[in-house]
């Protein structure tokens, strides 16, 4: 079993505008993560002020549990995508 680890992020959480998302999301929001290089998911919830509509752009905190391997991957990589099921809904920068 590969061991996993808990990380959390300062970020820019971008929904996207045609994604089938219809609703706004609140803090506590948990969609798929997705790996930026294996493809493999994992999980992540947002924290962050307010609501965030599908076109809209906010700071966030994100948790994420992740392998060891992809928490280093998101360090270095920087941006990654967000999937409800099979939906693409947006993606997440880190912020410098």
């Amino acid at each position: 079993m590969r061991e996993h680890k808990t990380a959390e992020f300062q970020v820019t959480l971008c929904l996207a505008a045609g994604s089938a998302r219809r609703t706004p999301c609140r803090s506590g929001y948990r969609p798929n993560h997705k790996d930026p290089v294996s493809g493999a998911y994992f999980m992540g919830q947002f924290h962050f002020d307010g609501e965030i509509a599908p076109g809209e752009t906010t700071s966030a905190t994100v948790t994420v549990i992740a392998s060891v391997e992809q928490v280093d991957t998101l360090s270095r990589v920087g941006t990654w995508t967000l999937w409800e099921g099979p939906h693409y809904i947006g993606y997440v920068k880190l912020d410098q």
